[in-house]
């Protein structure tokens, strides 16, 4: 890659950080204002329709971000065809899931009427997701810069909107409302700014046999998506099934800081991910290395942000959101090592896709899915919300291994995962043998 590329891939993932950073950033403020405003009560129920809408987020993509992108890179069709079908695609998805959710948690909570307003309400920002079609094209043309100007200012927007809320003494259905109205805002911008920036939003047309094409290519990472969730939220749902809704708030304080810096990974790898596509075809002898080196500094960053969670689990919980909101301490300590799972398994996913190995990925989820659903039945009964945190941990870490038992791929990961871990020794070996 020439040096030219280079500033031109790392400009754009500086954007893309910034965006994930300043969006982790206002989201942290304004959960703990909320936390506190709303109360365990009340924030569980918001956190409750939140986790469904986490469901949602990732049935309506329907695996397609990262194919679109490619195709678009390599330009296997036209890009006005390619856009258009879609958005329209996204569109069709949203409207199911929006129903969906609805007749689901009416059947689930059918005499509570103000959790069903907030999972209504909250599951219509699907709909507006359609609109992260023209995500995808600045991120094929590394101009992540217009989705970054078009969602802060979304949400700079609705961050004073939900303190204004706060000061007001505004009901929990009005927070809800500001959701979908972020995501609709920030969709509406992105439409201005490849207007002004691109010409041919008039040329964008639906095909019914490229969105066949579409999605026979992405209907395994519908499921690994949704799979993912499943392991990362089904315990939100179960927790207020089983034990109810304070406890889903504990638990949602918890998770909500543990996986406030995981844009770190997801900023890196989108951003990366044109220069690896790029890197496996131009450059082979350099692609594995690169991967290696993206393995070591995303372990590295989740073994050092763990480490340093957990040993200010307690002060930071009991400062930012009050003694009502203890046990999410001890869930906190846990769940904060979720991280080094994470971070190494998006690393992992865009490598997997990359190598056109997306089946195998959608094994490791299933696993993982499988795995928590069972243990979260075992431990949240007895052991409440602190048993769904001990659930997720064994489930992210044990799902790669019991792969890595039959695949020779995931093995093949699994090595460089250990070399990751080891890194530091090697590094300093190599020293002192220079």
């Amino acid at each position: 890659m020439t040096l030219s590329g280079f500033k031109k891939y790392f400009a754009n993932t500086s954007w893309a950080v910034g965006n994930y950073f300043l969006r982790a950033l206002c989201g942290f403020g304004i959960s703990i204002l909320l936390a506190r405003y709303l109360g365990p009560g009340r924030y569980g129920m918001i956190n409750y329709a939140n986790a469904l809408l986490a469901f949602g987020a990732a049935i309506v993509p329907l695996g397609l971000d990262s194919i679109v992108i490619r195709d678009l890179i390599n330009k296997h069709y036209s890009n006005f065809q390619l856009l258009g079908t879609t958005f329209v695609l996204k569109l069709l998805a949203s409207l199911v899931w929006v129903a969906f959710s609805y007749f689901l948690v009416s059947f689930l909570h059918p005499d509570n009427t103000l959790v069903i307003a907030l999972t209504a309400i909250i599951a219509l920002s699907t709909v507006f997701q359609a609109f992260d079609t023209f995500d995808f094209w600045f991120q094929s043309q590394v101009a992540s810069k217009y989705t970054t100007l078009a969602q802060v200012f979304a949400l700079v927007l609705i961050t004073l909107i939900e303190i204004g809320l706060i000061l007001m003494h505004a009901s929990v259905v009005a927070f809800a409302w500001t959701t979908s109205l972020q995501v609709l805002l920030a969709g509406l911008l992105m439409l201005f700014l490849y207007s002004m920036k691109y010409s041919g939003l008039a040329q964008w047309s639906f095909s019914w046999r490229l969105a066949k094409e579409l999605i026979k290519k992405s209907y395994l990472l519908i499921f690994q998506g949704l799979l993912i969730i499943v392991y990362m939220r089904i315990d939100q749902l179960m927790i207020a099934q089983m034990v109810g809704f304070d406890q889903t708030a504990q638990y949602s304080v918890a998770v909500n800081l543990a996986q406030g810096w995981y844009f770190i990974p997801v900023a890196i790898s989108a951003s990366l991910y044109p220069a690896i596509i790029h890197l496996k075809a131009g450059e082979p002898k350099h692609y594995l290395a690169r991967i290696q080196q993206l393995y070591n500094l995303m372990i590295w960053l989740a073994i050092a942000g763990a480490l340093s969670i957990t040993l200010l689990a307690h002060p930071i919980i009991i400062t930012l959101y009050g003694q009502q909101y203890a046990v999410a301490a001890k869930i906190l300590s846990l769940q904060a090592w979720m991280a080094v799972a994470v971070f190494f398994g998006i690393s992992q996913q865009k490598w997997l896709l990359a190598e056109n190995k997306v089946a195998v990925g959608f094994q490791i989820e299933l696993v993982g899915a499988l795995l928590n659903i069972f243990l979260n039945l075992l431990f949240i009964r007895h052991y409440g919300a602190v048993g769904a945190a001990v659930a997720s941990l064994i489930s992210a870490f044990g799902s790669n291994f019991i792969v890595a038992m039959y695949s020779p791929l995931i093995r093949f990961s699994m090595k460089m995962y250990f070399k990751s871990l080891l890194f530091p020794l090697l590094w300093m070996y190599k020293k002192c043998v220079a």
